[in-house]
């Protein structure tokens, strides 16, 4: 996997947004209205190979170290580092995000071994492989890793063109959600589901974002063009209040605005000429 790599994240008002920067070491805060840089998060504690990451159900934020094939944990309010919650061995190997559902148990990508690895949501000790390694056919589960509506973990398989479901409970191969590059699907990376019925997902190498029926993946459209915005390498996206998409380039280490109702360009959140950004990857909107 290319050493890609950053992370976008609204706290919990809709005040600022964190940027965890893969090659930079920290997560930076940006502005959410206008994008202006305003610090960085525990500058004491550096992070080595930041992708994804997420909320628990306790409220704190879990952040995915690739280069340390580690968890850590961080106090969402006041960003200060709470330590390792998972640590390197059983199989973990890169992992590029943490999610937590449907039981609250805690579920790892674990990029190298093309596997998903679960551990205890509290004391974060592994439990076992969820999905065992290349099951499905998966190669490179990536940053958009998650439990679907339905209960069921959906992975982005990247290397493989196609996002694979996987038994919620069980961790059994269910098939492919999204098939092989359909509509053109090529290097699959953030997967969101909207209250439309349509599920975003991000092409990195086709620069775009191509829209799924939520209920079966046929494919509906290429929502957001090929290199709109002037981004190259999309992966990060998430959506405002309004219903706004932000997509980040991480090959131009910059994000931008787009009309949730219609994909036009509504200008650039964080352009890269600002040099605060360095390989932006994965977008969470959290309230």
């Amino acid at each position: 996997m290319i050493a890609s790599v950053l992370f976008l994240l609204a706290v919990q008002t809709p005040s600022q947004v964190l940027v965890s920067s893969y090659f930079g070491g920290y997560v930076g805060r940006f502005r959410s209205v206008d994008g202006v840089y305003i610090g960085n998060l525990d500058r004491n504690a550096p992070v080595e190979g930041a992708l994804a990451f997420c909320i628990g159900p306790d409220g704190k934020l879990y952040l995915a170290s690739e280069k340390t094939n580690s968890i850590l944990k961080y106090d969402l309010q006041t960003g200060n580092y709470l330590g390792v919650f998972i640590r390197p061995g059983n199989g973990l190997d890169g992992p590029t995000t943490i999610c937590f559902c449907p039981d609250k148990n805690a579920y790892v990508a674990s990029f190298g071994s093309n596997s998903i690895l679960e551990y205890n949501a509290k004391s974060g000790a592994f439990i076992k492989a969820f999905v065992t390694p290349g099951a499905g056919g998966l190669k490179g589960p990536d940053v958009g890793t998650t439990f679907g509506p339905d209960g069921n973990l959906y992975v982005p398989s990247f290397y493989t063109d196609c996002v694979l479901r996987y038994n919620g409970r069980t961790g059994a191969f269910m098939g492919a959600f999204i098939p092989a590059k359909s509509g053109g699907l090529t290097q699959p990376r953030m997967i969101l589901w909207r209250p439309n019925g349509l599920v975003y997902v991000t092409s990195d190498d086709g620069n775009k974002v191509l829209r799924y029926r939520s209920k079966d993946g046929t494919f509906v459209d290429e929502f957001i063009k090929a290199g709109a915005g002037g981004l190259k390498g999309v992966s990060a996206m998430t959506f405002d209040d309004a219903g706004d998409i932000y997509l980040a380039g991480w090959r131009n280490s910059k994000v931008v605005k787009f009309s949730g109702k219609t994909g036009a360009v509504l200008g650039e959140f964080v352009p890269s000429y600002r040099g605060l950004l360095r390989g932006p990857t994965f977008a969470m909107w959290v309230h």
